[in-house]
């Protein structure tokens, strides 16, 4: 598919996304529901570089609140309006976004935003608004110190232990040596963060020896120097972090240096992204991955069954052209409806406060989300931020992800 046919296909997709929304509106509009709603907000990129992702984020995100309104009357008879923005990956955008869903009235539970950028931003904002985020990624200082960001992944630092744990069940140190590691990634804070903490981690723990880190400006896609330089450490491992579009061109290079014969490639979490996957086609076959959430061919377990159901039903289709970022949406409106749901409960509509959802929030154990995810657990502090601490390897077919192997529990790395 060439650049024309894929910028074609993302407003497509965007396009049909409006004339659903309004006829969700429509719909909301004339069920019988309670006086009163609950605002939720999402912002995410659904034009620009990361449409790819944001456009699928969002579907998730207003999929599962159009779920709740139609079979459940919103939230205990209180109708969900869903307030949502294109962000266009702009952080000012996103800050306008933020700012204009905050000042609806009655206040939204819960507004989140698709830019680490944005979110970090808005920290000491939405503190003083008393309005919490689900945050679409995982970054340190969105919970050091705690305030009113919770995750519904591991950090991204925190993710990267588990291919050394995938390595001490996989990896023959004994008759191979500790198995030498490179990165390349585009230059970003979460590029820098999980290579010099996470992987640092690991290395400490003696599953890894970094040999060779390199990064690009976004937009380059000439990384041929830097992957000569990677090839020339002979590392038995190359870590793709934040490549996203560039991810075709990295692994046609490694192709074209003979470094895939002698080297396996592991991707971040934004890297499993389905569109990224297929640029390289069968280059990509038997690269490793990260991975947080389940796929929608994982149709064993409930939680798969239900999204799968869900999209047929909205879309008329069953196929997920990104699924890991609809699961990312679809989980941060399903927890906030279930925060709310609590609150509502226990103090009642008429008297609960965004305290109360951040309390209720708080009171999550264990949630079950069908096999989504590991059970999610909130709480107080840093720690009762990182709601998920599970992460798992998976294995691209050329199609799909599959897993290879089970989840693992995650230390939190702050840095330190």
């Amino acid at each position: 598919m060439n650049g024309i046919s894929k910028k074609l296909l993302i407003v497509v997709i965007a396009s049909l996304f409006l004339v659903h929304l309004g006829i969700c509106l429509q719909q909301a509009q004339a069920s019988n529901f309670k006086e009163g709603v609950v605002h939720i907000g999402t912002a995410t990129a659904m034009t620009g570089p990361w449409a790819a992702i944001g456009t699928w984020q969002m579907r998730g995100a207003d999929d599962r609140i159009r779920y709740q309104n139609d079979e459940f009357s919103g939230i205990l008879g209180h109708r969900i309006v869903h307030l949502w923005a294109d962000m266009k990956a702009d952080v000012k955008t996103g800050i306008a976004c933020y700012r204009r869903f905050a000042a609806e009235k009655p206040k939204p539970v819960e507004i989140s935003v698709g830019h680490g950028s944005v979110v970090q931003a808005l920290k000491s904002v939405r503190a003083k608004d008393e309005i919490l985020e689900l945050a679409w990624n995982a970054n340190i200082p969105q919970i050091v110190p705690p305030g009113w960001i919770y995750w519904v992944m591991p950090g991204y630092a925190d993710c990267a232990v588990v291919f050394g744990k995938w390595l001490q069940d996989n990896w023959d140190y004994k008759a191979k040596g500790v198995p030498k590691v490179a990165c390349i990634g585009r230059e970003h804070p979460r590029t820098y963060m999980v290579w010099d903490y996470g992987y640092k981690y690991s290395e400490k723990q003696g599953w890894i020896k970094r040999v060779a880190f390199e990064v690009y400006p976004f937009g380059v896609t000439d990384v041929r120097a830097e992957m000569k330089r990677i090839a020339a450490k002979k590392p038995d491992f190359l870590i793709s972090l934040q490549a996203q579009p560039t991810f075709g061109t990295i692994m046609e290079e490694a192709n074209r240096i003979g470094l895939l014969k002698t080297c396996r490639v592991v991707v971040g979490v934004y890297d499993l992204g389905r569109p990224y996957m297929l640029l390289p086609g069968d280059l990509a076959k038997g690269t490793l991955g990260v991975g947080i959430f389940a796929f929608s061919n994982e149709t064993d377990l409930p939680g798969v069954r239900l999204i799968r159901e869900v999209h047929t039903k909205y879309h008329r289709t069953p196929l997920l052209e990104d699924d890991m970022s609809y699961v990312f949406g679809w989980l941060i409106s399903d927890l906030t409806i279930e925060a709310t749901k609590r609150a509502i409960e226990k103090v009642g509509y008429k008297n609960m406060t965004n305290r109360d959802v951040r309390e209720a929030l708080e009171s999550i154990k264990d949630y079950d989300t069908g096999g989504l995810t590991h059970p999610i657990t909130y709480g107080k502090g840093t720690e009762g931020r990182r709601g998920n601490k599970y992460a798992r390897i998976i294995e691209w077919d050329g199609v799909n992800w599959k897993p290879d192997s089970p989840w693992h529990e995650v230390p939190f790395i702050s840095g330190k």
